[in-house]
């Protein structure tokens, strides 16, 4: 049935249970929206076309879409919220974004890459360049000559390995080629210099 008040609410009732009613501020819904295949909710004026915001199911592609065809090439999507989670049919986390903490990327429910104060940290290898299945911790391939480039505003610069036994320095000072290693005391001692004017 209906029920229509004067300078009031339209309501409309499905079994003797409002479904649909106007209010002072638009109209208010109990219940689902079902939409059709490729029906869309659109949202704003758009173009007179399209819809500021179009949210629909393509048929066709099996594919759900949240789209902003008016402004194709300068609409911006923001989603806001404390925690923001994107989880797979199965419940799996996919991505996890935490307000004023880290985002987190997984694979198969297990973190892989996240986001922290100092930076980042992954959770297995990395490949980069060509390469897609990398077998060490850092895994880099290419065409390139020169693959890797590291650089120091300091004019000291050393790469830090360290093992269950102690640390190997390899690096530069001021230019020059440096090899050092650390002591049982956890002094650095230089084994090697190589100047570069030979």
């Amino acid at each position: 049935g209906a029920n229509f008040t004067k300078d009031g609410a339209a309501e409309l009732y499905f079994d003797n249970n409002s479904k649909f009613a106007t209010t002072n501020t638009g109209v208010s819904v109990t219940g689902n929206i079902n939409l059709a295949d490729d029906g869309k909710l659109v949202l704003g004026a758009g173009d007179g076309t399209n819809g500021d915001l179009e949210i629909y199911h393509d048929s066709s592609q099996n594919l759900n879409f949240i789209d902003c065809p008016a402004d194709a090439g300068t609409a911006h999507l923001i989603i806001k919220a404390d925690d923001f989670f994107v989880q797979g049919s199965n419940g799996d986390q996919m991505i996890k974004a935490i307000e004023d903490s880290g985002v987190e990327l997984f694979w198969n429910h297990q973190s892989k890459f996240y986001t922290r104060d100092t930076g980042c940290v992954i959770n297995g290898r990395l490949g980069l360049g060509t390469e897609t299945a990398p077998s060490f911790p850092l895994d880099i391939k290419g065409p390139d000559n020169t693959l890797c480039y590291l650089e120091s505003t300091d004019q000291h610069a050393y790469i830090l390995m360290k093992d269950s036994i102690g640390n190997i320095l390899i690096g530069t000072d001021s230019g020059h080629f440096r090899l050092s290693q650390t002591d049982t005391n956890g002094t650095v001692v230089e084994t090697v210099r190589i100047k570069a004017d030979g």
